[in-house]
C-alpha cells in the first residue's frame, strides 16, 4: 500500500466521519475545557488564599472562562487557516483535473478611507475584486464553486458559459479550485488567435 493511498484514505475518513466544521469545533471545545481547567487552577493557586469569600472563587471561575474563550477564539482562527491551507494542498497534490463552465461573473468594489492624521485629508481607496461562480460535473454529480481574481484581463476574457480549468479533491468532490496558471495560459492563447 502506497503513502498516497494511505493519506487519501485517512483524509476520506476524516472528511466523511466528521466534516471539516465539526472537526474544528471539537478541537476548540476540547481546548476550551483544557484551558478553563488550567486557568482555574493557576488563578486559584496564585490569587486566592484559603478561606476567602466564595464570590471571589466564582469571579475567578468566570475569569478563567473568559480567558479560555479568548484562547479558543485564537485557536479557532489558527486551526481554520491551517485547515484551509491543508485542503488546498491536498487538492493540488491529490486532486484530479477537470473543467467547469462559468455561470456568473460580477465585480465587487470595496471603498475605504485611510485615517487622516496631522490635519491631512483622508484618502478614499477602492479595491476591485472580480468574482466568478462556476459549475462542474464530477463522477456523475453536479457541483458549484467560486473564485475571486484581481486581474481585469481575466474578468474580460471570461463570459457566462466559458470553460475554466479546475482541480477537484477526489475524496470530497465539492472542494475544487481554479488552475489559475492554465487559465491565464488558455486566455492568452485565445487572445493571440
Amino acid at each position: 500500500m502506497s503513502d498516497k493511498l494511505t493519506l487519501s484514505m485517512r483524509t476520506r475518513l476524516i472528511f466523511k466521519a466528521f466534516g471539516e466544521e465539526k472537526v474544528m469545533l471539537i478541537i476548540c471545545a476540547l481546548a476550551s475545557v483544557f484551558f478553563s481547567i488550567l486557568a482555574f487552577f493557576f488563578f486559584r493557586e496564585f490569587t486566592l488564599a484559603p478561606g476567602q469569600f466564595s464570590l471571589e472563587k466564582i469571579g475567578t471561575l468566570f475569569g478563567c472562562l473568559g480567558f479560555s474563550a479568548g484562547v479558543c477564539g485564537l485557536l479557532y482562527a489558527i486551526v481554520t487557516l491551517w485547515f484551509e491551507t491543508y485542503v488546498k494542498v491536498l487538492t493540488r497534490k491529490f486532486g484530479k483535473n477537470t473543467s467547469g463552465s462559468i455561470m456568473e461573473k460580477f465585480i465587487d468594489e470595496v471603498k475605504y478611507s485611510s485615517d487622516s492624521r496631522f490635519g491631512k485629508r483622508a484618502k478614499i481607496r477602492t479595491e476591485t475584486f472580480y468574482c466568478f461562480t462556476y459549475r462542474y460535473r464530477f463522477e456523475g454529480r453536479s457541483f458549484e464553486g467560486s473564485f475571486v481574481d484581481d486581474r481585469r484581463e481575466i474578468y474580460d476574457g471570461l463570459e457566462a458559459g466559458s470553460v475554466v480549468p479546475i482541480r477537484v479533491l477526489t475524496v470530497k468532490p465539492k472542494v475544487s479550485q481554479i488552475r489559475s496558471t492554465k487559465l491565464k495560459r488558455d486566455l492568452t492563447a485565445a487572445g493571440a488567435s
